[in-house]
């Protein structure tokens, strides 16, 4: 047997042993059967491509289709079996034939290697012969053993016919894979060639009829690595499914089914969960309108084993009579829940008592539908607009949960009439900050966040009073796993900071540079300690991750998923030639930012250093870089 060679029923890591893979191998002699009959050959004719992978990973589908390959007459076949040829395709030297329900495709060549290599994935380009040999040109059987898809020069692939891309997201999700890190990064590196490809659509079709999971992981990846901005999606159909999934999501969220188990009236999911599941978010909390009296909610939750919190700080399965009218707040599994009395079921008057159009969207927990669909792409394209323009104008605290919303999102868009309302607004509520000192803690939502700058230009000279005394950065990070404690600079002890350097210092080796750890361009640690001391760190500005380390490995990753879990925004810059590092910010919740904006957006107002920098895109990804600095190098940001 050749070095290239194994046998799948003797003795190597993919031996037969289950009941479906010797149905699989049983198909399969038949298959062969059938292509010799066509081909009238009896050796050498080989099988290949996902037939293979599929019996050593044991997977059925159910089309069965199988791909030979071999020194093939085509002509003969056309002459013998003209009615069961339903295809033939020269320029790839392949026919193809349904016997029955199944495809065969037969492709005619005389040096079978030169013609695979012309292929893309290593684990669909395995051979086999009819006694069961595995023939491996390419590491095919190494990518299978490792669970991963590894494209075959993957520069040259993508190149080539940009879909593949979208070939290697969809087999590693279908499969539950990883992605080879060198055809990974040609992914990112080459997205943007997807933009000039005209022959897209069948792969996003296939995407898009996925199983739900399936589909929201292969889309989530795509958007994460910035693939997806390259890709129009079939007109409707995406917004369809995108529904599909956000209803689907809500729905496997356990506080959703144990609401609906108590209530059984009319009770909708509305605020800002739905909006935080549109952008992939982590939903912090759920507010819930039920048609009924608010005696009746406490009387259901205490029916169900809740009982009165004495103050707001409620445990598991407590609750609490909030100060508004109206609305009985309590804890499920961990997150915090609202449940506020209604006396309509009409849908347009519910929003009308809405602040903005992000917290407007309706989800029924009891049909596991969203009401209003058409308000998720407004949401999705972060095109921020009131419920109801006429009470935002008399209504200040309406305007100033706007001003919440867009200090945080740096990509906002807001059209000139929501923009004419909130100029109008700003005597109103620099007045009503001023006669209220006990509502401070409404101005201080909109400050020390990523896009805070753009509100306070709505401000004038003669209005800053009202920041008095209110933090314009974070002090500090929330960091609410108990192993992880978030220290302002100012509380740190000195000993804690020699371990923070010592720790930094093993981490960056020769790239360590002692005097920006405790420059002014960092004011919090998020620590870990053991019996060791300290564990892992992160140095923080504000929402500016800064370095990290671990005594161990990778455990820094864990860190910042804490902190991107818990903060609205936190974001940090990588060199755009360091992979490892990106990836490993994506596994801890950070992506790629890709819109030049706002890249420009928050290096210019967040940083001294990168005002007037210039951004542009290399290697298919959308890089920043000092101006006029030779020896700087361009850098991706990422956020949560």
């Amino acid at each position: 047997m050749k070095e290239n060679e194994r046998n799948i029923g003797k003795g190597t890591e993919f031996s037969v042993t289950s009941e479906q893979r010797e149905r699989l191998i049983q198909n399969t002699k038949t298959a062969f059967e059938v292509a010799k009959t066509i081909t009238r050959r009896s050796t050498p004719l080989l099988l290949y491509g996902g037939t293979i992978r599929n019996i050593l990973l044991e997977k059925e589908t159910s089309i069965p289709d199988y791909d030979f390959i071999g020194d093939i007459d085509p002509d003969q076949i056309q002459r013998d079996f003209p009615n069961l040829v339903i295809g033939k395709w020269d320029e790839v030297q392949t026919m193809r034939l349904k016997v029955g329900t199944t495809l065969y495709d037969f492709t005619w060549t005389k040096d079978v290697q030169k013609r695979l290599s012309v292929g893309d994935i290593t684990i669909s380009n395995l051979c086999m012969t009819e006694d069961g040999q595995v023939i491996d040109y390419f590491g095919g059987l190494e990518s299978l053993a490792k669970k991963e898809i590894k494209m075959i020069n993957p520069d040259e692939k993508i190149a080539a016919n940009p879909v593949r891309i979208l070939r290697a997201f969809r087999f590693a999700a279908e499969l539950g894979f990883t992605i080879e890190d060198e055809t990974l990064n040609s992914a990112i590196k080459n997205a943007h060639l997807l933009s000039e490809a005209t022959t897209l659509d069948d792969d996003i079709w296939q995407i898009l009829s996925f199983e739900h999971d399936t589909r929201t992981q292969v889309l989530g990846l795509l958007r994460q690595y910035g693939i997806d901005r390259y890709i129009t999606y079939p007109d409707n159909v995406y917004e369809t499914i995108n529904t599909l999934a956000i209803e689907k999501d809500i729905s496997r969220c356990p506080q959703i089914a144990e609401v609906a188990q108590m209530f059984d009236t009319t009770t909708y999911l509305v605020g800002g969960a739905i909006r935080d599941m549109i952008w992939d978010k982590r939903m912090n909390d759920f507010d819930f309108k039920v048609h009924m009296p608010v005696e009746e909610i406490i009387r259901i939750l205490e029916v169900n084993g809740f009982t009165k919190s004495p103050d707001y700080h409620t445990k598991e399965h407590q609750y609490y009579v909030s100060a508004f009218a109206g609305v009985v707040g309590a804890v499920i599994d961990g997150v915090d829940i609202h449940l506020s009395q209604v006396d309509t079921t009409d849908i347009p008057t519910l929003i009308s008592e809405g602040d903005v159009n992000f917290s407007c969207c309706v989800y029924n927990i009891h049909t596991g539908r969203i009401e209003n669909p058409e308000r998720i792409r407004e949401i999705r394209d972060k095109e921020i607009k009131f419920a109801n323009p006429e009470k935002a104008k008399e209504d200040p605290i309406i305007v100033i949960n706007a001003l919440k919303q867009i200090s945080r999102i740096p990509d906002i868009v807001i059209p000139q009439e929501t923009r004419d309302i909130i100029e109008a607004s700003i005597p109103q509520i620099v007045e009503f900050a001023r006669t209220n000192p006990s509502f401070r803690y409404k101005i201080a939502s909109f400050c020390g966040n990523l896009n805070s700058e753009q509100v306070y230009e709505l401000f004038g000279e003669d209005s800053q009073d009202i920041f008095e005394g209110i933090e314009r950065k974070k002090s500090k990070l929330v960091a609410t796993s108990p192993q992880y404690t978030s220290i302002p600079l100012a509380e740190l002890t000195e000993g804690d900071k020699v371990e923070v350097t010592k720790l930094l210092r093993a981490g960056y080796g020769k790239y360590f540079d002692e005097s920006k750890v405790f420059s002014g361009n960092v004011n919090s640690v998020v620590i870990q300690r053991g019996e060791k001391g300290i564990q892992s760190c992160c140095l923080v500005d504000g929402e500016r991750l800064y370095s990290a380390a671990a005594r161990e490995g990778t455990d820094w990753i864990a860190i910042i998923a804490d902190l991107a879990k818990n903060n609205y925004n936190v974001w940090c810059t990588v060199d755009c030639n360091n992979p490892k590092i990106q990836a490993l910010c994506s596994i801890a919740g950070l992506a790629i930012e890709t819109n030049p904006q706002v890249i420009r957006k928050i290096l210019e107002t967040k940083t001294e250093k990168y005002r007037g920098v210039s951004v542009y895109e290399f290697n298919g990804m959308v890089v920043f870089k000092k101006n006029n600095e030779p020896d700087d190098y361009p850098q991706v940001l990422l956020r949560s």
